[in-house]
This record gives C-alpha cells, structure tokens and sequence, in this order.
C-alpha cells in the first residue's frame, strides 16, 4: 500500500463535498489527538456500513488503510478496485476459515505499512453493531500492535486513536452526524504488562480501547432502558447541536433511572402522546421547537421567498435527489446497508447530472460561462430546497403539538412537581 496517492486524495476531495451535502451537520471534536506522523490505528464503533470508515478518514490529513470484510474481495474487479484504495480483506469465523491463519499475510502487510509510518483504520466489533451499544470488541487490533511493536523490537512508539460515531438517524437524508477523536492509547506504555504476562496482553488493550469508545458514543447496556433512549433520541429541538443533545440525552436517562414507577408512567405516556402526532403529520421535534422560539410568521415569509426557486431545483437536483431512494427501496437487503447505498448512488448521480447539464448548455450556448451556470447553481439550490423544506414543515405545527411538548419537558423535569 502507497502512503499517499493522488488517487486517493481526489476521491477524498470528492467525498468530503459529498458529507457537507448528504448530511445536514457533522460535528469533529477530537482531530488535535490524532498524531501527524507516525504509526497509527483508528479504531471506531461500527453501526453504518460503508460510512463509518469514511468518515474516520474524512477530518485530517492522513490516508489511512482500511480493514474491511473479507466477502466483499471476492468479485476480481471489485477485488482490484478496493485494493487500489489501501484496503484488504480481514476474515472472520463466519466466512469458514481459521482466521489466525487466514489473517496472517494481511495482519504482515498492515505490520509492513504501518512500519513505513502509515494509518489504519479497524472496527473492532469485527461487525456491524448498534447504535446504542458497543458490541464485544475481538482482539485482532491488539495483535496488530503487539506484532508491530515485536517486529520494530518495542523501538517505535504506536498509537491507537479511538473514533466515536453517533447519527441522529441512520435512515433518513440530512441527519446530523458527530465524529469524536480520543486521546490515543500509547502501546509503549504496555511493554512491562507484556514482559509480565504476554497472553494477557491483549484483553488489557482491547478493554482500554472499549473503554474510551463507550465514552464518544451512544452507549445504553440496560435493556429496559432502551425505549426511553430511543424517545430521548427523537427530541432533536431539545438542544441546537447534535453533541450537546447527546450529553444532555444521557444525561436525563441517568436522572429518569430515579424517577418513581407513578413519574416513569406519567413520562411514557407523555412520549407516546407527543412522539405520535409527530409521527402521523411527518413532523420533527426541531420543527416544533422553531415554532415554540419563533412562531410561524418568519416560516412562512421564508417559504414565500424561497418558493420560486424550488422548480429549478427540482429540475437540476430533482432526479439525482429521489431516484437513489426509489433504487434502494427495491432492493431486500438489510436496513444497515440503506444510508451507504443512498450516499454511493447520489455520490455517483449527482456529478453525472451536473456534467449532463453542462455539456447541453454547452451544446446549446457556446458559451463556457453559461454552460456552467446550472451546474454551479446546483449545490446552491440544494441548500435552498432543504431550508425550504425545514420552513414548511414548521408551517405545518399545529398548536396541539406545542402543548403536548410542554408537558413531556415538564414530565421530564427531575422535580417531581408535575
């Protein structure tokens, strides 16, 4: 694997723009962890396919290498497309093999890159998990370390840099995203644990690296407590950014483990009532927190004079926009895959559509400047249409909603004055 290719770094250029459009907002905190130079392993929680490694790639100036399922090399052309992309294949015991000798060449050859001072980017779980809990973490990142840290006889230091990834929804288009960057675990500061008891080495490693994931993620272990994790998570006007809903989620889920079984009832209801009537208008929590803050005069002056521009939007953006969600609705396959399929067919139809549109102003005009008009004007129209869309669905609050918001936050108060 090269440790810097133009390839890599225009496709890099290429997805970066693609996240600032397919999300609404992403949120990095951490990236002055990362080291500059040097070996390095990110490891991250796994819950959103093809994503998740990208967007641990997408906020710094390195290249990592990825570790990726060993089934999806199995196609020759996809084989040689991925591997042109500093990714190779990590097998698993689903796929029928022994994975100690299966991964022995690839862990030799991520050793040898990470030797050249490269990165690399793992997902412990060794699968998809969830979004609310960090699956048992296999130990195959500790044996990478301790097989490069053996290889450079203990010389040079090797950090692993845990990333933490949480979507405040999976399934839908401009959700918003946080990326979280840890302080990075030292391997060199593992070396007298290893003289002491080699074969425990890899549990002490593998469960410090759990233990700064939990820390930057969603993580609810309790069962029972899961429906009301899931109801905090709907309440996106709770706070203006993604991050801050997420510490204040987890922080009244450990207030409501207090709550008397009266003030728990009272509080189900209350998310039922609420979360509902959302549900049936097709409405968001942020949509009625708008309302609440700034009535619904500047909504509807905002739809008025954006309206105008929603045509030519759909008109340039309609086709690429909707026909990817069409595609993958068609498609049986796991819910998991649908927002990684989403992003790489929009990936793929939007700059087609753009080129399309200048080669026939092009075609049309003669002219260069006019010819790029509409494909310039694209992106631009697209913030339009979704602010446009955010307007009109506050339009459509009723102030029904606004009272049963008021009593679910009183419900959620801690005071047990209701």
């Amino acid at each position: 694997m090269k440790q810097n290719s133009k390839r890599y770094a225009g496709l890099h250029r290429l997805i970066f723009f693609a996240f600032r459009r397919f999300y609404r907002r992403i949120e990095v905190d951490g990236t002055e962890h990362i080291p500059s130079a040097g070996p390095v392993i990110f490891t991250m929680n796994h819950c959103n396919a093809v994503i998740d490694p990208l967007l641990v790639a997408m906020f710094h100036k390195r290249q990592p290498g990825f570790l990726t399922r060993s089934d999806v090399f199995r196609n020759s052309l996809l084989n040689r497309i991925f591997r042109s992309f500093k990714m190779l294949p990590v097998y698993r015991q689903r796929d029928g093999v022994n994975t100690i000798e299966a991964n022995a060449p690839v862990f030799s050859a991520v050793t040898a890159f990470l030797k050249e001072g490269g990165a690399i980017v793992i997902a412990p779980e060794g699968d998809k998990g969830i979004d609310h809990h960090l699956l048992p973490l296999k130990k195959g990142t500790a044996r990478i370390a301790i097989q490069f840290m053996q290889a450079c006889d203990w010389k040079t230091p090797l950090y692993i840099c845990p990333v933490g990834l949480s979507f405040s929804d999976y399934f839908t288009l401009h959700s918003d995203v946080i990326v979280r960057y840890a302080a990075p675990v030292r391997i060199l500061d593992f070396r007298e644990a290893y003289e002491k008891n080699p074969e425990d080495i890899y549990r002490l490693i593998t469960a410090r690296i759990a233990e700064s994931l939990k820390a930057l993620m969603w993580n609810v272990d309790a069962e029972d407590e899961l429906p009301c994790f899931y109801n905090l998570k709907r309440l996106d006007g709770a706070k203006p950014l993604f991050s801050q809903r997420l510490d204040w989620a987890m922080e009244k889920l450990a207030e409501i483990r207090h709550f008397s079984a009266e003030k728990k009832k009272r509080l189900e209801q209350c998310f039922s009532l609420y979360l509902g009537q959302l549900e049936r208008r097709g409405l968001r929590d942020r949509h009625v927190a708008a309302v609440a803050r700034k009535g619904r005069k500047k909504a509807a002056l905002a739809v008025l004079l954006t309206s105008p521009l929603i045509l030519p939007d759909l008109l340039i953006n309609g086709i690429p926009r909707f026909l990817p969600f069409a595609i993958v609705r068609s498609m049986r396959i796991h819910p998991h895959f649908h927002t990684s399929l989403l992003f790489g067919f929009q990936l793929l139809f939007f700059p087609i559509y753009y080129l399309l549109f200048f080669f026939a102003g092009y075609w049309a005009s003669g002219i260069l400047p006019l010819a790029m008009v509409l494909p310039v004007a694209g992106p631009f129209l697209s913030r339009v249409y979704h602010g446009w869309n955010e307007q009109r669905h506050r339009m459509l609050v009723p102030p029904s909603l606004l009272r049963k918001r008021e009593h679910l936050f009183a419900a959620l108060s801690s005071s047990e004055n209701l």
